[in-house]
């Protein structure tokens, strides 16, 4: 059975399709970063090859994959993924969420002018046999280095969506330290780490944000978020919350376990994906964010969830020192770069990146 054929066999698994064409886009018969996942742990356990993720997005066909898979060609040791590389104006940089890969930036794109390049960084140990990185500050030497081979001159517009903002402003902190030049850093709905509520929940202020959010989160998000990844998230974030209380009083790290394959709705991932979330997690919550005065726009979803609404800057004010810009966009935390709501968050970063004045 040749390349294209065992790789038809394995879409139409994943897929649930009778029939395929390799010539079809993976993501035009329905698939997404969940079932390119299950994808892609088929094609190492079939070809035993392990491929980014990020690969779907310069061949998204069995055809095209085919062709990457046959090729003998030294695996790729590099983060940065190009996404769209195409363009004459300065590159946007764009970093993974705490999933460690670049698929969720896939309709996104389609929204993104096509004369601006689009670069990803996929997180290391996602595939063959390393070893995730383990705090910030590395994740963020790693991709800098990788960002310069790139591109050695800059100028450098950072995003990074959910922990993935928390990364780009470190790898904009590293660099303006070593003289380069970094226009603008987006944070994509990020609350910041070591952020503490300034108000207790009972409070009126807090009390009428949560009523003020609680229609939004039960249209945007209870209604719409599948029953299996709900009940998962809600045992994964109960179980948490019992064994911290429960074991407060024994020792004094206790606060800091946490279930992450049900909280983030995995446990149906291979091993390798599973193992980079609490990994990722650990990471940021260890993180301190360094002041910062360059500038920063934090894009916050108005949906916000049910008893964590959060402060209206996301708790960055206190760390960013220069220029910042609070920008409210419509969606959840996981609908903001889908669809419509993703169109306009596109809109926005075309504007803001259109206005960036060259350095002197």
């Amino acid at each position: 059975m040749d390349t294209q054929c065992a790789l038809a066999d394995l879409w139409r698994a994943t897929l649930g399709l009778s029939s395929v064409g390799i010539r079809n886009s993976f993501f035009e018969l329905g698939g997404d970063s969940l079932l390119a996942v299950r994808l892609f742990a088929r094609i190492e356990q079939r070809f035993g090859r392990s491929l980014p993720l990020a690969t779907l997005f310069a061949r998204p066909t069995i055809a095209d994959l085919a062709g990457a898979l046959d090729a003998e060609s030294a695996e790729c040791t590099s983060s940065v993924m190009p996404l769209q590389p195409r363009g004459d104006q300065p590159p946007l940089f764009c970093v993974h969420g705490i999933g460690g890969d670049l698929l969720f930036l896939q309709s996104l794109l389609e929204h993104l002018p096509r004369d601006r390049p689009v670069y990803g960084f996929q997180a290391h140990g996602l595939a063959g046999d390393a070893e995730p990185d383990t705090c910030i500050d590395a994740m963020a030497r790693r991709y800098v280095r990788d960002l310069l081979a790139v591109s050695p001159h800059g100028p450098y517009h950072l995003a990074g969506y959910s922990s993935g903002g928390v990364i780009a402003l470190e790898m904009a902190t590293q660099l303006r330290e070593s003289g380069y030049d970094v226009p603008v850093v987006m944070i994509i709905d990020n609350v910041a780490p070591g952020a503490r509520r300034r108000r207790p929940l009972w409070s009126p202020v807090a009390l009428a944000r949560i009523a003020m959010n609680l229609p939004r989160w039960l249209a945007d998000d209870l209604l719409r978020t599948p029953p299996k990844r709900s009940a998962l998230r809600a045992w994964g974030r109960a179980r948490s919350l019992v064994r911290r209380v429960g074991n407060r009083f024994v020792r004094r790290d206790a606060g800091r376990t946490l279930d992450a394959e049900a909280l983030f709705g995995v446990s149906d991932m291979p091993q390798r994906r599973r193992r980079f979330y609490p990994v990722q997690y650990e990471a940021l919550r260890a993180h301190r964010p360094r002041p910062y005065d360059g500038r920063v726009v934090v894009f916050r979803a108005r949906t916000r969830p049910l008893w964590r609404t959060g402060e209206p800057d996301l708790g960055w004010r206190p760390i960013v020192r220069g220029p910042m810009q609070v920008i409210n966009v419509r969606g959840t935390h996981a609908t903001i770069l889908t669809g419509s709501r993703g169109r306009a968050l596109a809109g926005h970063i075309t504007r803001i990146l259109a206005d960036v004045k060259p350095a002197r």
